[in-house]
């Protein structure tokens, strides 16, 4: 069946960001993505997938354009999230931000 068949939705309406869909391999995120919506003080294992990830900048640019509120997204947890919209939300420097 085609993607044209009555209902069917682009991906990225379902929530799933373009990255994601693009990447050719499979994204620890898109695996199991139950375990990257826990507490902040539970990311430890999540940031630890993310780390390693080629998508970790986009993943991160995307959570702040999109005001993501929930969930580890390109190792930002919530709260380091809400730390950096507060300081106006550039992702230069991710990687740093998140340690």
């Amino acid at each position: 069946m085609s993607d044209a068949r009555k209902g069917a939705r682009p991906v990225v309406q379902l929530g799933v960001p373009a990255f994601a869909v693009e990447e050719r391999r499979p994204l620890p995120c898109r695996i199991d993505p139950d375990s990257f919506f826990v507490p902040d003080h539970q990311a430890g294992p999540a940031k630890a997938l993310c780390a390693p990830c080629q998508q970790r900048d986009p993943c991160a640019e995307y959570a702040l354009e999109h005001s993501e509120l929930r969930g580890i997204w390109g190792g930002l947890t919530e709260g380091e999230r809400r730390v950096l919209r507060r300081r106006g939300g550039a992702v230069v420097g991710v990687r740093a931000a998140a340690s």
